[in-house]
């Protein structure tokens, strides 16, 4: 494990964690924190993992590149992110199944902009932070994501924050 904290409030922030940012290579990555928790996105046409686990925190490669474009956190079950054996994670004050007030009360506080977006994922409510980072919360009305409600996904990529749709308001 590294010694430096990587903090997710930075994350939401600047979409980097620690030294980690989109258009990093594989290689680059590997230097940095060693060989990944786990590896994943091979088929027989791709052989070469293009999915990076630490953690709980994903990163995607661009097959074509070999770049980072994709840093995601899924919540499954309402738990504290970890980063594995090779991140020490602050998760500031995120966990799964948080309820979107709970969340945006900390983004009023850090005076940081958001907005709501056109959900891509039916039944579901996005958020974007500082035009970067989108959060995916399920309504406690929808049945349909494992019967967990609130946060479900924090991502960062190389289309802009606003890829899931136009703003559809701001907050």
């Amino acid at each position: 494990m590294i010694s430096e904290i990587i903090s997710l409030k930075e994350f939401f922030k600047t979409s980097r964690l620690g030294p980690i940012h989109l258009g990093l290579t594989q290689a680059a990555l590997r230097e940095l924190w060693g060989e990944p928790d786990d590896q994943g996105g091979t088929s027989r046409k791709y052989r070469k993992p293009a999915l990076w686990k630490y953690g709980d925190i994903e990163f995607c490669f661009d097959r074509q590149t070999w770049e980072l474009d994709l840093i995601l956190l899924n919540f499954w079950e309402p738990v504290v992110p970890s980063g594995g054996r090779a991140i020490n994670l602050d998760p500031w004050v995120i966990h799964g199944g948080m309820e979107p007030n709970d969340l945006l009360t900390h983004f009023q506080q850090e005076r940081w902009s958001y907005w709501e977006v056109e959900p891509f994922s039916p039944g579901t409510r996005h958020f974007v932070v500082n035009s970067t980072v989108t959060l995916v919360f399920v309504p406690e009305t929808e049945e349909n994501w494992y019967g967990m409600r609130g946060l479900r996904k924090v991502y960062a990529s190389h289309e802009d924050g606003l890829q899931g749709g136009r703003p559809a308001l701001h907050i």
